[in-house]
């Protein structure tokens, strides 16, 4: 009994340590393509001779557009930050994920259900 519970915690161990690796390497791809990103938009001021303080301000100002268009690009604002934020509280934390199922008390081999 004591070695099946032992080659569990193990498969629970070695899962873990696997889901952490395949975050850490989709990390490491999500910031290759942030620094990409990155230099593109360097790249595009420095082709267009602005700097990022110009183009914010030119934006931030109503009277630079239509209403109809100020009103879709304020739209567009809110939805872009709500996607966002709904992106980082749905991150997943596998070691606090672990911690939550070991202060359940549940035997190994049942699964949790709301």
């Amino acid at each position: 009994m004591f070695e099946l519970q032992n080659s569990r915690n193990e498969n629970v161990e070695t899962d873990l340590e696997l889901t952490i690796e395949r975050n850490l390497l989709q990390i490491q791809q999500l910031e290759d393509k942030h620094a990409q990103l990155v230099r593109q938009t360097q790249e595009l001021f420095a082709q267009l001779k602005v700097d990022p303080e110009h183009v914010d301000s030119y934006l931030a100002d109503p009277n630079n557009f239509s209403a109809e268009t100020w009103t879709a690009l304020q739209q567009h604002r809110k939805e872009l930050d709500a996607h966002r934020q709904r992106d980082l509280t749905n991150i997943r934390n596998p070691i606090e994920n672990k911690k939550r199922q070991n202060e359940r008390n549940v035997a190994p081999g049942w699964i949790f259900v709301r």
